[in-house]
């Protein structure tokens, strides 16, 4: 497996792998979390960040498995800013403080 020129071991791989499923699974979590948001717009987008999150994740490890660590650079990017919003719907407190 190559990754910018660099072979990868198979336990590396297997590692990533077994990261980037446990990262995958963090869905539940923030479903859980979304549904004691109080606002129901709020909470339904927490919902679909979650979903979101889950499909980008599982698509880097389907790259993993094809060898094509640049999937995870390349998501990078989008799965960080979901999980700021997500982070963001958090949040208590209201918008005029």
């Amino acid at each position: 497996m190559k990754a910018r020129g660099d072979e990868m071991k198979q336990d590396e791989t297997l590692a990533i792998k077994l990261f980037l499923k446990q990262l995958a699974n963090e869905y539940n979590d923030i479903e859980r979390l979304s549904k004691g948001i109080l606002d129901p717009q709020k909470s339904d987008r927490g919902i679909a960040i979650g979903k979101q999150f889950r499909k980008l994740i599982r698509e880097c490890d389907d790259a993993v498995s094809k060898g094509d660590l640049n999937k995870i650079i390349e998501n990078y990017p989008v799965s960080n800013k979901l999980l700021t919003e997500f982070i963001e719907l958090l949040q208590d407190v209201p918008d005029e403080l």
